[in-house]
C-alpha cells in the first residue's frame, strides 16, 4: 500500500471530522478551541510520537479507539519496511488487537470505513438547515 494513499485516506477522515465540528459551531474561535482540545489527545494517543507497546491497560484501550492510530501505523510500517527494516520488526511494532498484529490492509480498511461514515455525517450536517 503506497504511503500517499494511506495518508490521503487519513486526511479525508480528519477533514470530515473537522467539517462535522465546524458545521455545529457558530464562530471561528469556538472551532479553534474545540479542535485544540480534540486534536492533541488524538495525536498523542495515535503512536506518532511513541510506540504503542507496553502502555497501561487503560491507555491501550484509548489507543485502540483512536482512528489516527489506525492511519499512522500503516504509514510507519510501510516507511520502515521500505527503508530496509525487516518485516518481523515492523509487524512487532504494529497495532495489536487480542494479541494479534492487524494486517496493513485491515488497518487501512478500518480507516476507510471510518472515513466513509464521517464523510456521510459531514454531508448530512452541511445539508441540514441552520
Amino acid at each position: 500500500m503506497p504511503t500517499v494513499d494511506t495518508a490521503a485516506v487519513t486526511a479525508v477522515v480528519f477533514a470530515a471530522l473537522g467539517t462535522i465540528i465546524g458545521s455545529a459551531l457558530r464562530d471561528m474561535q469556538g472551532f479553534q478551541l474545540v479542535m485544540n482540545f480534540l486534536v492533541m489527545p488524538i495525536f498523542f494517543l495515535s503512536g506518532a510520537l511513541f510506540p504503542l507497546g507496553n502502555l497501561p491497560w487503560w491507555m491501550t484501550g484509548l489507543t485502540r479507539i483512536d482512528p489516527a492510530a489506525y492511519g499512522i501505523d500503516p504509514l510507519r510500517r510501510v516507511i520502515l519496511g521500505a527503508s530496509g527494516v525487516p518485516a518481523a520488526v515492523t509487524d512487532r511494532l504494529g497495532l495489536t488487537v487480542g494479541g494479534q498484529t492487524l494486517p496493513l490492509m485491515a488497518e487501512v480498511g478500518l480507516v476507510l470505513a471510518f472515513g466513509v461514515v464521517m464523510l456521510g455525517i459531514a454531508i448530512w450536517s452541511l445539508r441540514r438547515p441552520a
